[in-house]
């Protein structure tokens, strides 16, 4: 199941703005593809940008750790606001976080 592991703010509340999270192993900068449902060297924008959904108008997105983000790693979060159609290299990173998904022991 998939899971709310923190939430993301827009500063200026609603804004209609588009974010989204890409999850990249700390050590390796392996970034998980959702499509090929696997970590991967080099995987385009648009296979591995997990959308943010903003919870109604009020400026909150909740970074939801996919179900099938294997286990075991240090992943950096990079949350990104999308400033076109579809995710690109080019967009701006907003915040970063550093999340060990997997036993307190991160395995």
């Amino acid at each position: 199941m998939s899971q709310i592991n923190r939430m993301m703010y827009d500063s200026q509340g609603h804004t209609g703005s588009t974010y989204y999270a890409l999850f990249v192993v700390k050590h390796t900068g392996e970034s998980f593809d959702w499509v090929a449902d696997a970590l991967v060297a080099d995987p385009s924008r648009i296979n591995s940008a997990v959308l943010l959904g903003e919870v109604g108008t009020s400026g909150k997105f909740p970074i939801v750790v996919p179900t099938n983000l294997p286990k075991g790693k240090i992943y950096d979060v990079v949350i990104c606001l999308q400033a076109g159609v579809p995710a690109a290299v080019t967009d701006d990173v907003q915040t970063t976080y550093t999340l060990n998904h997997g036993s307190i022991f991160g395995i």
